[in-house]
């Protein structure tokens, strides 16, 4: 996967009410590579349309992932909300093996105020869990914790960093927007974004030849994430990040989350590309 390439989360607000197979056929046309398949609220597809889903795929050449639901709390008090979380994760795991996607990714707990390396131990152990099943039934789809955007939820830099190091087939999502607003406006100068880059590559250098992360403006407060927004209505300076992504020569995937999705992703793209 020779450098990034770049799509948006979503049906693209171009696909004119469409669905997922036309938003594919559209991003397509807008000379995208990727569309994420949005579950937040649910997982949406069926059998039959997850095999329409892929074959479009196939066709044009976009590559897929999903956003799995919101509801997912790994280290919940009541034994029975982790188990529903865990069946809400292997669904998405399910339906986007069907469709040919390449990973389910998710915000993977709350700490519930206990310690973040009691939460640790368990998203671990779960995440393990998960892969056994992944391995026993011979799909290829992949677990994709993602890092997040409020200090109550499991999911610092470090702490992603550290399960893939332990659980070196998953592949983890670096939402940047997310890392930005954790730490109430992380990234102030060009190093702050080159730091994320050195951590990876001292601690988990493979992922860099397959890189996988979310970009969006964000509005935030001390308590981190508000809401994802436009890349022109944030401080979040997305251009930093692609040019880090050129100078560490970084292959993977940027999915766009801001509310201009495909608008946004392809003016990531244009800049990355002009880009020495």
């Amino acid at each position: 996967m020779p450098g990034i390439l770049f799509g948006s989360s979503g049906i693209p607000h171009s696909a004119e009410g469409g669905d997922t197979v036309k938003g594919i056929q559209t991003m397509r046309e807008l000379g995208l590579d990727a569309m994420e398949l949005s579950f937040t609220h649910g997982v949406h597809l069926g059998p039959a349309s997850a095999r329409d889903v892929r074959r479009t795929s196939e066709e044009t050449g976009i590559k897929l992932s999903i956003h799995g639901p919101y509801y997912i709390n790994l280290f919940a008090k009541e034994p029975e909300k982790v188990e529903a979380s865990k069946q809400r994760i292997w669904k998405s795991l399910e339906v986007g093996e069907i469709a040919g996607c390449d990973y389910v990714c998710f915000h993977p707990a709350y700490y519930m105020k206990a310690e973040p390396k009691t939460v640790h131990a368990q998203v671990r152990d779960i995440l393990a869990e998960l892969q056994g099943k992944l391995h026993d039934q011979k799909m290829r789809i992949r677990l994709a914790p993602e890092t997040t955007g409020r200090v109550t939820q499991f999911g610092s830099l470090a702490e992603t960093l550290e399960l893939a190091y332990e659980l070196k087939e998953l592949l983890p999502v670096f939402d940047f927007c997310h890392l930005h607003a954790r730490e109430n406006g992380k990234f102030k100068r060009k190093e702050d974004v080159e730091r994320v880059f050195d951590e990876v590559e001292a601690t988990t250098p493979w992922l860099l030849k397959d890189f996988r992360m979310q970009v969006s403006g964000v509005s935030y407060t001390v308590k981190g994430e508000r809401a994802h927004t436009a890349l022109a209505d944030s401080d979040f300076p997305w251009k930093w990040l692609m040019e880090c992504l050129k100078e560490f020569g970084v292959n993977g995937v940027a999915i766009c989350e801001s509310p201009q999705l495909e608008f946004d992703a392809m003016k990531m793209r244009d800049y990355y590309k002009g880009l020495p």
